[in-house]
């Protein structure tokens, strides 16, 4: 008996002794088998299997199922090994055979040139020992897969009829249902032009109209039942270029485009009957195949009459601004103001009034009337508070818009009722007044008179309202320049009358009271006492006097300044030197740190003043003695001068008012301290004729710490 491996194939038969093959017979049978043991090795195969499957008896014996005969990688849903392999397990655990449906099992091709498609009708059946223990498992199968593939073909064909048959009929329906979406679109389409606040017109390749939809009928006045000719007519009697000339039809953007140009953004003006001129932005073009073949054309006009009307507002206010600039009153300014803002709205009239605080009436400034529309001003020329539109304005200090006048409310005089009559025989019916204003003061009132109908009064309010508000601020600065000249005026007359009547006197009571003092033969010791306060006080009012003067003249530039190369340590030095006796009379002692020399430039006498004035409340407000200090050093070519004492210091609610004329610190008036509170104003006024600054340093306690900063060598004080 021979034997391959884990199977017996030869064995005696009967009493012959003829040996019969029984694996060249199983080789030879002619059905697909193949052999496994239990741990699935192929260990015999028919000659068959092996045609159907591609494969050679050496290579596949011995090795497992699986791995001779994967899935099809080419195909993610393959499940042949996934199937197989249940029905092989089902076997194994109820040694009963198990037949499996038809299979796509794909077979590798053995020249590597991927799988070949192959469906399999598989039977495995279970090979039990003497012991009835599993031995083998016999795979049998059977290629059906020209079957299958007939069968498909078969099924496909079926298919594919039915599929024409619902196909036919789902194109039936599809036709329908097109064909009502279509005409659904179509009213759709209709509906949404109608409602576009846009308007737009088409035309065909044969220059007939196709569209014009709502907002353009209603714009031109066009009924819906108007012939193709009647609305070309009416567009070329209502439409214009932008400088007012008749645009004709053919050099309409619908028109060009249908010529195959491309239109943008191109300005045209409509003058529909009873409406104000409005302003469109037009954008044509051509209607295309994808093939280049043209269709037709189509239009869009935009409105956009509000946005140039603001541009045209925008040109206004500067051209306001230059008027404004240039002339000297408001009286001189008003006319050309007004005739800007009069070509920009586009309307006859405007008129400029003023509050008079004197009779507390509003005055007119001014008036404007375009050529051939003048309208009469009123009787006098003047206006009560809340009488008429103007004066309405004036007592609510709010816009007014009246659309129709000869309809006002507000004509409660006989000279407003005139000037309604003077306005309708005019054409005149619409007016805008709005307040000239600076702040919440009203100043005047700003009255624009149009003779077409609009609709923008929200627009034309703030953009009137902002051509008053330049009014106003010019208004309100020449007369602050007016009020600062008169002050300086009347400062300037203040000073000549303390200079020439109150210095004259003051130094006559000084100088007399001093001789009378000195007289050998003077009154008694009461009187004399009485002599030296009257020139103690006299004095003290003389210097007052004379640091008023000098401080007054330094702003006003009455007094110029000297100006020279100096040497900024010298000028020091020489004031501390000078504060030696009050400094030791005060038991201050004085701690300078200066350099050798700082070069700079402006006036020496100035400069000398600043600083004496400086040390001196130093150790003036040093009452109890004590340390000052001065630094001068030069930082990055700024000169700094710093000026320190431990003395009764400056309370913090002070701080702020430092540098004012005629302030005193809070403390000082406990302390009993003469002085006049001009020396720092003065020190500061010089300071800045030469660029510098004085600041306080706060964080310096106790006492006061000043420092002054002037600019270096190129600094031109100022004259």
């Amino acid at each position: 008996m021979t034997e391959s491996p884990g199977y017996v194939w030869a064995m005696d038969f009967d009493a012959t002794d003829t040996r019969v093959n029984f694996q060249t017979l199983f080789e030879s049978a002619p059905g697909l088998y193949l052999v496994l043991d239990p741990e699935l090795r192929i260990v015999a195969v028919s000659d068959n299997y092996l045609r159907a499957t591609m494969t050679k008896r050496h290579e596949i014996l011995g090795r497992n199922l699986f791995e001779v005969f994967p899935d099809n990688p080419d195909d993610p849903e393959a499940t042949g090994v996934a199937n197989l392999q249940a029905s092989l397990g089902r076997v194994i655990r109820r040694q009963v055979p198990d037949t499996m449906a038809v299979q796509k099992y794909d077979v590798a091709r053995p020249d590597g040139g991927g799988f070949e498609v192959r469906y399999w009708s598989p039977r495995n059946t279970p090979v039990l020992g003497h012991d009835g223990q599993l031995t083998h498992i016999i795979h049998q199968v059977e290629d059906v897969t020209e079957l299958v593939m007939l069968q498909q073909q078969d099924d496909r064909a079926q298919q594919q009829t039915a599929e024409l048959q619902a196909r036919t009929e789902r194109m039936q329906a599809e036709i329908l249902r097109r064909s009502d979406e279509l005409h659904q679109a179509n009213r759709f389409l209709a509906t949404l032009l109608d409602n576009l606040d846009v308007g737009v017109a088409a035309m065909n390749a044969q220059g007939e109209w196709t569209v014009f939809n709502q907002a353009l009928r209603e714009l031109y006045d066009v009924p819906e039942d108007w012939a193709p000719q009647l609305v070309a007519q009416r567009l070329a009697d209502l439409t214009f270029k932008p400088d007012g000339a008749p645009l004709p039809l053919e050099e309409s953007p619908l028109m060009r485009a249908l010529r195959g140009e491309h239109v943008r953004a191109a300005d045209v003006l409509v003058q529909a009957p009873d409406q104000h001129e409005r302003t469109f932005v037009a954008h044509a073009q051509p209607i295309t195949t994808s093939d280049g073949r043209r269709l037709g054309a189509v239009a869009a006009l935009h409105d956009v009459t509000a946005m140039r009307r603001a541009e045209r507002f925008r040109a206004c206010e500067q051209q306001v601004t230059r008027i404004l600039s240039t002339a000297p009153t408001v009286e001189d300014a008003a006319p050309d103001v007004l005739q800007a803002v009069a070509d920009t709205l586009g309307w006859p009239h405007a008129e400029l009034w003023l509050i008079d605080s004197l009779n507390d009436t509003l005055h007119l400034v001014a008036a404007y009337s375009a050529p051939r529309s003048r309208l009469d001003g009123p009787v006098g020329g003047t206006v009560d508070k809340g009488v008429g539109i103007t004066g309405t304005v004036w007592a609510t200090g709010q816009p007014l818009w009246v659309p129709d006048i000869t309809a006002s409310a507000h004509l409660a005089t006989e000279e407003s009722l005139a000037r309604a009559q003077a306005c309708d025989h005019l054409g005149i019916r619409t007016v805008l007044a709005v307040p000239v204003r600076d702040g919440d003061t009203v100043l005047g009132v700003l009255t624009c008179y149009a003779d077409t109908p609009e609709h923008d009064q929200d627009l034309l309010a703030m953009l009137l309202g902002s051509i008053a508000s330049q009014i106003g601020l010019f208004v309100a600065t020449r007369r602050a320049a007016d009020l600062r000249g008169q002050l300086s005026r009347t400062r300037d007359d203040f000073l000549t009358l303390v200079g020439h009547k109150l210095r004259t006197p003051l130094a006559i009571i000084a100088s007399n009271a001093s001789l009378l003092t000195d007289e050998p033969h003077a009154a008694a010791d009461d009187v004399r006492l009485m002599l030296q306060t009257i020139n103690r006080n006299a004095g003290s009012l003389c210097d007052l006097v004379d640091d008023l003067l000098e401080l007054a003249g330094l702003e006003s530039g009455h007094l110029a300044l000297t100006v020279t190369a100096l040497d900024l340590a010298d000028v020091v030095a020489a004031a501390i030197v000078a504060a030696g006796p009050a400094a030791a009379a005060n038991a201050v002692r004085l701690h300078t740190d200066l350099p050798d020399h700082l070069a700079m430039h402006g006036d020496a006498a100035r400069l000398r003043q600043l600083v004496d004035n400086l040390i001196s409340n130093a150790i003036k407000y040093s009452p109890g003695g004590g340390d000052v200090h001065l630094h001068l050093r030069d930082e990055a070519g700024v000169a700094e001068l710093r000026v320190s004492d431990r003395g009764i210091g400056i309370p913090s609610a002070d701080h702020h008012q430092l540098f004012g004329r005629f302030y005193r610190a809070s403390n000082v008036a406990h302390q009993g301290i003469p002085g006049t509170g001009l020396g720092l104003a003065l020190a500061r006024t010089i300071a800045e004729l030469h660029h510098g600054t004085i600041t306080l340093d706060t964080a310096h306690q106790p006492g006061t710490s000043l420092l002054l900063r002037l600019p270096g060598h190129t600094a031109t004080p100022k004259r």
